[in-house]
């Protein structure tokens, strides 16, 4: 049997080798040894020993007379010798001595995918032949290399009706090769056509589709005696639109108790995050927490799991209240509702809103605020002619969304962020005007997915680099010398930019998330518009802290040149320290001592009973914010006791969240300020020079 080049074959121990009975020659009779009946074959010249030769001379009675007379070598010898030689041809992974035919028949007959990676030409194979090439590397290739290369070649091959076999059994041989060899979506050209088509075709869509809006609100308007000019008046409604400006009050009147009940439930607590203003590392989104095998993440002193509301768009980290711990204590166990009893609830409003948008279209220029005391004022209006006006007021606010939408997309409005029409498109088969392409066949669905999925990856990509450029900037202006202030500036700009086309991306999914006229018609969804109104910002955020960062290290440099700075810096600094925020607030009736600067467990159980019966020290209020908790506010804050900025034991008291939020981002800016004094002065300036605040806290009633 052939082997690999250079190795000697392996030899045969007492075997006979198969013997070719291509001439189906019925066997003869075994001779005895004593004698062997018939002619003795004639010696080939040149075989010393006399032993047969050649393929006629061997047949499968010769051979076994030829075993009993001389033994299995001499037999197994002849017989090798007897054979016609041929060249044999051999294949490995990295390169074969097969030609291109051989190769492709041992991959159709034996699955050799390392003969199947070296063909070159695969144009004379048929259909089916191609596709069992296809499915070969499917299951046994990989999606690198020359498995990779001949995949495109089996593909490109099959010519023009390359979409209609992809398409077949749902294009589940095609998604498996595309899975494996990602250039497939950009490496055949009929593919790379729809990648091109498709943002073409969304933007006619979504011309056809806003153009349809306004012609339907223009309609609406026109019936309801609703000049298209806002400066107009209309006259007095006649009864037919009376008639139908109370079906929509009726209507509206419905539409708003479903509002006000999705209003309530964006206040209820549905689940639990864990509060990571100390460096608390991040949850997976479980569901749940008390399952088999559940371990609470290692968090630092102080952390907690705190409740959340409901969020249509987003689900809670945990759904199911975790263990509580010591270190890890659990809050609002008594005032979280199911979440998936309050999603179900919700949903089903949606759909109920939706169903009477479908009636009575007209109501979208009210109901798309999602505001129920809007829609309730139009619902509770008894003035026909004034309802009328409220209603022309909101639809041309509707055309003006409208018109300001067609003329930004394409521009501030990417045609790869309407979503929904991504999906009525992917999904449902719907073409614009004039349109040849079905998008819900496979095929040109993974060819859009597979574009605005390169598109949300090339804006993450931009918006990157803009960080880092900025960053670096701001990283090498010291270095910069009298520069440094170019520098900065420029990184500032690099993120003002960035925040700006943030901002402006956000208007135009906003504007265009308010175009719809009737149900199936909106462009944008809700979770886009909220991810770019966050992204904005945050962009927004990130360029206003680069300004103070830039602004801080001007005056900072300044301020070590003039003494005025000093001044000025010490006349903010106790402008501050005056703050009511920062002293024993008005409303103390009753306090705790503090053990340290962390709140103990059974002092945050104590503080929810002093708020509760007292209110916030400082406001009097009795609500303590949107998650239920008071804190246990420091007084006098102990960023201020550290720095010597105040004096006095300290007290433990009730905070509300608005109040406790005010007061931390007034110690940050006393902080700041004070470090900022500390540099002006250029030394370490020592406690006193600021007179701190002197705390002695007077017995409160009945306290603790």
């Amino acid at each position: 049997m052939p082997g690999w080049p250079g190795r000697p074959a392996r030899p045969h121990h007492g075997v006979v080798p198969a013997v070719d009975r291509g001439d189906r020659a019925e066997p003869e009779r075994s001779p005895s040894r004593a004698g062997v009946t018939g002619p003795a074959p004639a010696p080939s010249a040149g075989s010393p020993d006399g032993s047969v030769r050649g393929p006629r001379a061997l047949t499968a009675g010769g051979v076994l007379a030829l075993q009993r007379a001389a033994g299995n070598t001499a037999a197994a010898g002849a017989v090798q010798a007897s054979r016609a030689p041929v060249v044999q041809r051999w294949t490995n992974p990295v390169l074969s001595l097969k030609s291109n035919a051989e190769l492709l028949d041992a991959a159709l007959r034996e699955g050799d995918v390392s003969a199947l990676k070296q063909v070159d030409d695969v144009s004379s194979l048929s259909l089916n032949q191609t596709l069992q090439l296809i499915d070969l590397l499917n299951q046994k290739g990989s999606g690198w290399g020359r498995d990779a290369t001949v995949m495109v070649k089996l593909w490109k091959s099959i010519g023009a009706d390359l979409l209609v076999v992809a398409n077949r059994d749902g294009g589940a041989r095609w998604k498996q090769s595309a899975a494996k060899v990602s250039s497939l979506m950009t490496d055949l050209q009929q593919v790379a056509d729809l990648r091109t088509q498709f943002p073409k075709d969304v933007q006619a869509l979504a011309q056809q589709t806003l153009a349809g809006n306004r012609q339907l609100v223009v309609t609406e308007m026109t019936s309801l005696g609703i000049s298209t000019d806002p400066a107009v008046t209309g006259a007095q409604p006649t009864a037919e639109q009376e008639a139908k400006l109370q079906d929509l009050q009726d209507a509206a009147a419905v539409v708003a108790r479903l509002q006000a009940a999705q209003e309530h439930a964006r206040t209820l607590n549905v689940g639990w995050r864990m509060d990571r203003d100390n460096g608390a590392p991040p949850l997976a989104a479980t569901g749940g927490a008390e399952g088999a095998g559940f371990v609470p993440p290692a968090a630092p002193a102080g952390a907690m799991y705190v409740p959340v509301t409901y969020d249509p768009l987003s689900k809670p980290e945990l759904t199911d209240a975790p263990p509580s711990t010591p270190l890890l204590p659990v809050l609002g166990k008594d005032n979280v509702v199911p979440y998936m009893q309050v999603d179900e609830k919700y949903r089903a409003s949606v759909a109920m809103v939706e169903f009477f948008l479908g009636r009575f279209p007209e109501l979208y220029a009210i109901t798309r605020a999602g505001k129920s005391a809007s829609t309730s004022a139009f619902a509770a209006q008894t003035d026909p002619k004034v309802a009328r006006d409220q209603l022309g007021a909101g639809m041309h606010k509707l055309i003006g969304d409208i018109e300001g939408a067609q003329r930004k997309l394409g521009g501030d409005l990417n045609v790869l962020d309407l979503v929904p029409l991504h999906t009525r498109m992917t999904q449902n088969g719907l073409k614009p005007p004039g349109g040849t392409v079905s998008w819900n066949d496979p095929v040109p669905a993974m060819a859009a997915k597979d574009v605005v999925a390169d598109h949300n990856f090339d804006r993450a990509l931009a918006a990157m680099a803009i960080d880092v450029a900025a960053n670096a900037l701001f990283i090498i202006a010291p270095f910069t010398g009298g520069g440094a202030l170019l520098v900065m500036l420029a990184g500032i700009g690099a993120l003002t930019v960035k925040a700006s086309l943030s901002a402006d991306r956000a208007a135009a999914l906003t504007q265009a998330a308010g175009t719809a006229a009737a149900p199936g018609t909106a462009l944008v969804n809700d979770a886009t518009v909220d991810t770019a109104a966050k992204e904005a910002e945050a962009d927004k955020v990130a360029a206003e802290l680069a300004v103070l960062q830039a602004v801080a290290d001007v005056a900072i440099a300044s301020a070590a040149q003039s003494g005025t700075r000093v001044a000025e810096l010490e006349g903010k600094l106790t402008q501050k320290l005056a703050d009511p925020l920062l002293k024993e607030g008005a409303h103390t009736r009753a306090y705790i001592d503090p053990t340290g600067r962390r709140v103990t467990q059974y002092q945050r159980e104590t503080i929810q009973l002093l708020g509760e019966e007292h209110g916030c020290h400082s406001c009097g209020a009795h609500d303590p914010g949107p998650y239920g908790t008071w804190h246990g506010d420091h007084q006098p804050p102990t960023g201020l006791v550290t720095r010597g900025l105040a004096t006095g034991p300290q007290i433990l008291v009730p905070h509300c969240e608005a109040c406790s939020n005010r007061q931390g981002n007034l110690v940050r800016e006393v902080i700041d300020l004070w470090n900022a004094l500390q540099q002006a002065r250029n030394r370490p300036a020592a406690p006193g020079v600021i007179p701190p605040i002197v705390v002695t806290p007077a017995p409160p009633d009945g306290g603790t």
